[in-house]
């Protein structure tokens, strides 16, 4: 498949994914709210990342050939956003994040 079709693709999926992901944190109210910590800024939504980790997901089920290697990546993707939305919403300790 041409380098130029998989760039596009994943750019768009990527761009509606995110896009999408942050419509919906702001429309339920999934805010963080940065005026707690100090700082002087509008609230920016929770967790767009996992977002991000399910585009990517998507698009390696699209363009790559299923491997074992593949798979652990995924999860090891997987694993690495569901820890960071929950650190986001429940504050978890270094340790555990490190892990």
């Amino acid at each position: 498949m041409n380098l130029f079709v998989v760039a596009l693709v994943s750019l768009l999926v990527s761009l509606v994914v995110l896009n999408l992901g942050a419509f919906l944190f702001k429309r339920f109210g999934l805010l963080d709210n940065p005026a707690k910590y100090g700082y002087e800024r509008s609230p920016v939504p929770y967790s767009v990342g996992i977002f991000g980790v399910l585009s990517f997901l998507i698009l390696s089920f699209i363009f790559i050939d299923f491997s074992w290697q593949v798979a652990l990546v995924q999860i090891a993707v997987l694993m690495l956003g569901v820890v960071c939305v929950l650190d986001d919403h429940l504050k978890l300790p270094a340790v555990l994040r490190l892990a």
